[in-house]
């Protein structure tokens, strides 16, 4: 019973493929279906839904475009979190690389803006100072109002 709800429930696509998945019809309990399932979607396995390659490939792809609006940004911004947090937690990224990584996402004439952003917001400000992503997510909505 419980396959047949999945199947009406599920994209067309996806029900056609789970149908005729060898096991489908065999198997007699939950979890041998959804290992079956899963199987076909290698990008669920939680240990590997992304790599360093995902997140370096996101941040150099964004870094030869301009944002044209704060809901570009915020929609990469987004993006960027779920992998970088992602990483952290798996212990492939450190805080500090994050924090670095974000600022070369930005186009080198937003990167400027933000910089002399945060020197009007304190001109003492360390120039060694790796900027939070809380502190370049404010600076990138104030540069691109």
């Amino acid at each position: 019973a419980r396959k047949r709800w999945t199947l009406r429930y599920a994209p067309i696509e996806a029900a056609d493929l789970w149908e005729y998945l060898p096991g489908w019809t065999s198997a007699t309990d939950w979890a041998t279906v959804k290992r079956n399932v899963a199987a076909r979607y290698p990008a669920c396995d939680y240990e590997h839904r992304y790599t360093f390659a995902d997140f370096t490939s996101l941040v150099d792809s964004q870094a030869n475009q301009e944002f044209s609006s704060i809901t570009q940004w915020s929609e990469f911004l987004n993006q960027y979190l779920v992998i970088s947090q992602y990483l952290i937690a798996q212990h492939r990224l450190d805080p500090l690389e994050q924090q670095r990584y974000l600022l070369r996402s930005l186009s080198p004439s937003l990167r400027l803006q933000v910089e002399s952003y945060m020197y009007r917001i304190d001109p003492r400000c360390d120039p060694e100072h790796i900027m939070s992503v809380a502190e370049v997510d404010t600076a990138v909505t104030y540069c691109l109002h």
